[in-house]
């Protein structure tokens, strides 16, 4: 159970870390945008559907009265978008700049 709440935070760096690799392979010039936005958006769809799932079941463990997963849950999703933004944002500030 603990992998399935933890899993938004752990596909959330894994977009990071992919936006960061991307930029760097962009910059060489040895990468092709549309493959490599078609696999971001692959681990955010992934992600955003399981924030969706996560919020859902941590409602339910509020109601519940199960507050540690509750709090997993809450916090696992806050870590996701917080990671998506990052990643968003390194994105987009390299396309911008070029």
């Amino acid at each position: 159970m603990r992998l399935l709440v933890w899993s938004p935070f752990v596909l959330g760096l894994l977009l990071v870390v992919l936006s960061v690799f991307d930029l760097g392979l962009i910059q060489r010039r040895a990468a092709d945008p549309h493959l490599m936005l078609f696999v971001e958006m692959a681990i955010v769809l992934v992600g955003m559907l399981l924030c969706v799932a996560l919020f859902c079941a941590g409602v339910f463990w509020l109601l519940k009265r199960r507050w540690v997963m509750a709090g997993q849950a809450i916090i696992s999703v806050l870590f996701f978008w917080l990671c998506f933004f990052i990643g968003g944002a390194l994105g987009g500030v390299y396309f911008n700049a070029t």
